[in-house]
């Protein structure tokens, strides 16, 4: 389980000016082959136009490890928020550099303001903050 808070920091074009606390629940399971399987519940509490709004979320993740640097995956995912849903279907290759993971990805998105198609690129650093 993961916690989060939104701080009301930053200009007003990118910040609810709320306190808006989040929640998620997350799991993940190998399987053969090296694949996996993983996915999580989201429940947010935000502040959208001054009002409170509570939005959640759900996931569901399919990777598989070529070997101790590349993977690929697959993703369907969905988002509410009041009377819309949104899904999005993405997938990617990941790259791995020790503690370092960049990623390409593509995907497509069914929202109320229409069809959407995007492209994107990231990268995750892990360490640890306890000592060994």
């Amino acid at each position: 389980m993961l916690t989060r808070l939104s701080l009301p920091y930053g200009s007003d074009e990118h910040s609810s000016r709320g306190y808006d606390p989040g929640v998620t629940l997350a799991w993940a399971r190998s399987l053969r082959a090296g694949f996996e399987v993983a996915g999580n519940f989201n429940l947010d509490n935000l502040t959208i136009n001054g009002k409170r709004a509570i939005q959640d979320g759900e996931s569901v993740t399919v990777g598989h490890r070529f070997n101790q640097r590349w993977g690929t995956y697959c993703e369907v995912y969905t988002i509410s928020a009041a009377a819309s849903r949104d899904w999005v279907l993405n997938g990617g290759v990941t790259r791995n550099y020790g503690n370092l993971q960049l990623d390409l990805e593509a995907g497509h998105a069914l929202t109320r303001s229409g069809t959407v198609w995007f492209f994107g690129v990231g990268f995750a650093y892990r360490r640890s903050l306890l000592a060994r």
